[in-house]
């Protein structure tokens, strides 16, 4: 959660927009491949998803990150992602 948003109690939103919020998914790049950051992080790299369904069996999160990420643009929040060197 290192650089994401923080809130006081009385200003902290919803539990959705909570999560989706002060967290963010990995994704590949800095020369390091989608397939291996999907690999090493074994699904954990949907750190925004697991967070909104924490137990949701690992191989939905894809299909359920298509579904939150749309969902979130639809509302107007934002969902952060960065890859695998800037996200850490």
């Amino acid at each position: 959660h290192n650089g994401m948003a923080t809130y006081d109690a009385e200003a902290r939103p919803d539990f959705w927009k909570l999560q989706v919020t002060t967290t963010r998914n990995i994704t590949g790049g800095h020369g390091f491949p989608q397939f291996f950051v999907d690999w090493f992080c074994g699904g954990l790299q949907y750190q925004v998803d697991h967070h909104l369904f924490p137990s949701l069996p690992r191989h939905n999160l894809p299909k359920t990150h298509e579904l939150v990420e749309s969902f979130c643009k639809e509302w107007g929040v934002k969902y952060h992602e960065a890859d695998l060197v800037d996200g850490t």
